[in-house]
């Protein structure tokens, strides 16, 4: 499953750290906490804010499905 650019900024407001590097390079705040967001599907809800290392960065979310 996959997401648009317009599937992650009509999230925007719900993530919990958005990033300025992010928003700068790919014009969205967000792209973990976002994608766990559109992938939730309605009533979605971070569980946390992301967790990011130096390879990889996850974000987890919940709600009603797609």
């Amino acid at each position: 499953m996959g997401c648009t650019v317009g599937d992650l900024d009509r999230v925007a407001g719900a993530v919990l750290t958005p990033s300025k590097l992010v928003l700068e390079t790919k014009g969205v705040p967000s792209i973990a906490e976002a994608s766990a967001l559109v992938a939730a599907g309605r009533n979605g809800r971070l569980l946390g804010a992301r967790v990011a290392t130096a390879s990889a960065t996850c974000a987890i979310a919940i709600g009603d499905g797609r």
